[in-house]
């Protein structure tokens, strides 16, 4: 779970949730976030994953969440890429999507 305190528990925004992605996306990694407000990575690697890959992998996302902290993915870039609108939509009938890209890049 991303949350902004470890004491509330209180979920990320998931903007800051598909910024993560969007980043890891760019790093070569793909994965996705689910759950009711949209703040759990889903991180599924193959059967066949190395521990090296595990390692590129963790680094990713060591990256990834550095990168978002500092402001490297702007809220514009997610926008054209979440699977939903936002607007009128409700806070849970967005997040019950889960948003996936379809490809990331060779490691």
């Amino acid at each position: 779970d991303l949350v902004t305190s470890r004491d509330t528990r209180e979920p990320v925004p998931a903007t800051t949730t598909a910024k993560i992605i969007y980043r890891a996306y760019e790093l070569g990694a793909n994965f996705i976030y689910v759950g009711l407000s949209a703040n759990v990575l889903e991180i599924t690697p193959p059967l066949t994953v190395s521990e090296a890959e595990i390692e590129e992998g963790l680094d990713i996302i060591d990256r990834t969440l550095s990168d978002v902290a500092k402001g490297v993915v702007s809220d514009e870039s997610v926008q054209a890429v979440m699977n939903w609108g936002g607007g009128g939509k409700s806070k849970s009938a967005c997040a019950k999507r889960a948003f996936m890209l379809q490809s990331a890049p060779e490691f």
